[in-house]
């Protein structure tokens, strides 16, 4: 998407270089941009903490979101790498091959450091392949300055064999549903607003309700199941729907995202992960 990044230089690109922006693997990676780079609106940015390396993420825009929370949550997930910095010498040299003036920051003129907005290292079939994605609004794709900057970065994916794909709002990207009930898992992630009563509460109420999803059926939605659960365990009310939307989104249960709002769904259709090695991960962002 647009962006207008602040107080550019080559000495800011220097500084960010020895910072290690843009540069790192796993756990270790560092994305090139920060939502305090970056001017645009608060409500368009956001900074959340990845599943695989409980590591910060900045996401410049909703659409980023979307996309961080649909492979965040994916289990073929291995790592998920924002505001991904493609090598400057490269992406000049494949401008000019192209004809395209490539990027500089207004004002300075400086060449600015094309990045992918998201790249997620996928496991497929024993093999680990990278999945740049590029994040946009629907209404974007036709500007001509997004089509010449695509291309080079579509050139440059292409040399190392893989695909650029484009996300954007659009229902066929990542369908409504799904994103839905994403938003709806995304504060549940990690727990990290939930006062625990004990240490080693969250794994005793994912065993209990493992247990009691599997040894009968109930013929309820998800949310009444879990104010019976409240009654039974002397919780507060709502505490257990919360740990279950958690332990959907940790794989402890199994849901479909695609079948409507979880907690509306009927809890006999979400089932337990037997392989499930289920721990109780905390962080804030």
């Amino acid at each position: 998407m647009a962006r207008r990044i602040l107080n550019y230089t080559a000495e800011t690109r220097q500084r960010w270089l020895s910072e290690g922006r843009g540069q790192g693997d796993g756990k270790n990676y560092k994305g090139w941009l920060t939502t305090h780079d970056v001017n645009a609106p608060v409500s368009y940015k956001s900074r959340l903490i990845d599943r695989c390396h409980m590591r910060l993420c900045h996401l410049l825009s909703s659409i980023e979101e979307r996309g961080f929370l649909y492979f965040d949550y994916c289990r073929s997930t291995l790592a998920l790498y924002d505001q991904y910095r493609l090598d400057l010498d490269e992406t000049i040299a494949i401008a000019k091959q192209l004809g395209i003036e490539h990027p500089r920051v207004p004002g300075t003129r400086e060449y600015w450091d094309m990045t992918t907005d998201l790249v997620c290292i996928n496991h497929v079939d024993n093999e680990k392949i990278m999945l740049p994605r590029s994040c946009k609004m629907a209404k974007d794709l036709g500007d001509w300055n997004n089509i010449e900057h695509a291309e080079i970065e579509r050139v440059y994916w292409r040399r190392r064999n893989r695909t650029l794909k484009f996300i954007t709002e659009e229902d066929r990207c990542i369908p409504n549903v799904l994103a839905n009930n994403l938003q709806i898992l995304k504060s549940l992630r990690f727990l990290q607003d939930e006062v625990l009563p004990y240490e080693g509460f969250v794994d005793e109420m994912r065993e209990r309700m493992q247990h009691e999803l599997a040894r009968r059926s109930h013929g309820c939605s998800l949310t009444d199941f879990s104010h019976a659960f409240d009654v039974a365990n002397s919780l507060e009310p709502g505490r257990s729907l919360r740990l279950a939307l958690h332990f959907i989104y940790q794989h402890a249960l199994i849901a479909d995202l695609m079948a409507g709002d979880l907690r509306m769904q009927n809890v006999d259709s979400i089932k337990v992960n037997e392989h499930s090695t289920q721990r109780n991960h905390r962080a804030s962002a």
